[in-house]
């Protein structure tokens, strides 16, 4: 699961939103998401990537690579690459 911060302004100006998703798939370079909104290809994300400790998030910035949506009509869903930003 992913967080991508529903607007709210932080304390830079910067506009960010809240979103969950679900992981499809993880790599040592990137991470495949299924989302309900689909992005910008290009925005940079704050990931919080969940750890085997309890309630532990590790932030994490990822770049949205490519945008696919899913092929079931009025589902709004999309599968979403992201790349580690290092």
């Amino acid at each position: 699961m992913f967080e991508h911060a529903g607007p709210q302004i932080d304390l830079q100006g910067v506009a960010t939103y809240r979103r969950t998703g679900l992981s499809l798939n993880l790599s040592e370079s990137g991470l495949c998401l299924l989302v309900d909104e689909a992005p910008a290809v290009g925005d940079v994300w704050l990931v919080r990537m969940p750890s085997s400790m309890m309630g532990v998030r590790t932030p994490t910035l990822m770049d949205v690579r490519w945008v696919r949506a899913v092929p079931f009509p009025d589902s709004g869903l999309s599968i979403v690459g992201l790349k580690f930003v290092f």
